[in-house]
């Protein structure tokens, strides 16, 4: 194999590895925003929580519907 072929082989597995890590990296920003919103979602449901245990009232989620999950 000559110089120029292991020269250009490894400038295209730069390129290739470049855009995986990109990828990972879009994948890793929508997760942490997904961790984010349900961490926010977490705090909310235990505040409704404690308020409803101070307040001696029983705890339901949607108001006592049953339909969760939501679809």
């Amino acid at each position: 194999m000559s110089i120029m072929q292991k020269l250009w082989d490894g400038i295209c597995t730069h390129f290739r590895i470049s855009d995986r890590v990109d990828r990972l990296n879009e994948t890793v920003k929508a997760q942490q925003c997904k961790l984010e919103a349900m961490n926010d979602r977490l705090i909310r449901l235990e505040t409704a929580l404690e308020f409803s245990l101070a307040a001696g009232k029983p705890f339901t989620l949607n108001n006592g519907r049953r339909d969760w999950p939501p679809d």
